[in-house]
């Protein structure tokens, strides 16, 4: 993972949790789960994808309640 990827880690943990409530440990799970939503892959897979944008409107909106 590049210094880059490791920062927008960082910025989308901390999204997660400002947005879910969610704590360090369950931010972490998420991060790692694949999710239906964003095509079975996980977020973590989403960056190293480079799809940091894509990911941060799917945060926002919200949209794994869909």
């Amino acid at each position: 993972m590049t210094k880059e990827q490791k920062e927008q880690l960082s910025k989308i943990t901390q999204k997660i949790r400002d947005k879910k409530g969610y704590d360090l440990w369950k931010a972490q799970l998420w991060l790692q789960t694949k999710n239906p939503h964003m095509g079975d892959i996980s977020p973590i897979e989403a960056i190293s994808l480079g799809k940091f944008n894509s990911l941060c409107k799917f945060i926002e909106e919200g949209l794994w309640e869909k």
